[in-house]
């Protein structure tokens, strides 16, 4: 054999080699490193996707199907009614599945009805972020989905679809399913369920109604109540008392007496320590 059609073969050799190598690589199954190991769709998935990409943030919209109720007396029938001010709010992840939660903490301003704690079977007893514990007496934590959490170096926000979210400081109607033991409430209607109590004692959804959805909860506070809570109040807990007095007493951090009609005043350091508001 000449030396130039050696020449020819070995290089024709080394083309077929190398092109085998690349259609093999083709039809190779993924390396367990370039394999999603969460399942397709979940947040851990689309964190590792979203790094893969060289993302370093990233948004979800979560959708969830809360339940609803069917009017708004089977929502008064069912849930305890607590007014509360937003005192804390706090987000966790679960480690194993990246579910985001926001839990929020409120100061008890007033219990309008406690209904009897209804227990979720099969299910495990949440844990309040270290930053919001301890729970006192005269508070109460919900949770919601959602929020914002750095997971696998890739900083993620999930939200709630219309959900504008709550704000420190502020009071709000909540239908939750109270556990007085652990001061922990389910907010079983979801969003639907937290209505912001605005400075005339009237009511706002945190969560806006589409077209095609119905809020039972806040049309029926609005069609038999007023959208007013000292008719809500009033209808819940009839009393003679002057509903004016007491409502300027919780306003100014009082304690009402529905019994006896009298307001104790909220704690004034001043008048046993007035050399400290000198």
């Amino acid at each position: 054999m000449k030396p130039r059609t050696t020449f020819i073969v070995i290089a024709l050799i080394l083309v077929l080699v190398t092109a085998g190598m690349f259609v093999g690589r083709l039809f190779l199954p993924q390396s367990k490193a370039q394999q999603s190991s969460y399942p397709e769709g979940s947040i851990r998935a689309q964190v590792q996707q979203a790094r893969s990409r060289g993302d370093t943030s990233m948004s979800v919209v979560v959708e969830l199907n809360y339940p609803a109720p069917n009017d708004i007396s089977e929502a008064l029938a069912t849930s305890s009614l607590i007014v509360g001010q937003l005192a804390a709010v706090s987000t966790s992840w679960d480690d194993a599945t990246g579910e985001i939660t926001t839990w929020y903490k409120f100061n008890t301003v007033e219990t309008l009805v406690q209904r009897a704690y209804e227990p979720c079977e099969n299910c495990t007893t949440p844990v309040v972020p270290s930053d919001l514990q301890p729970v006192n007496a005269g508070q109460v934590v919900v949770a919601l989905s959602g929020g914002a959490a750095v997971i696998d170096d890739v900083a993620v926000e999930e939200l709630l679809p219309d959900f504008s979210g709550m704000v420190i400081g502020q009071r709000y109607l909540l239908f939750v399913n109270f556990d007085p033991a652990t001061n922990i409430g389910g907010l079983d209607y979801g969003p639907a369920g937290a209505l912001l109590v605005n400075s005339q004692n009237t009511f706002t959804p945190v969560i806006e109604s589409l077209e095609d959805q119905s809020d039972e909860i806040s049309t029926g506070l609005i069609a038999q109540y007023g959208n007013s809570l000292n008719q809500l109040r009033a209808a819940l807990n009839p009393t003679t008392c002057n509903q004016t007095e007491r409502q300027s007493c919780i306003d100014d951090g009082g304690t009402w007496n529905d019994n006896n009609c009298t307001c104790q005043p909220a704690f004034d350091p001043c008048i046993h320590k007035p050399w400290l508001c000198e």
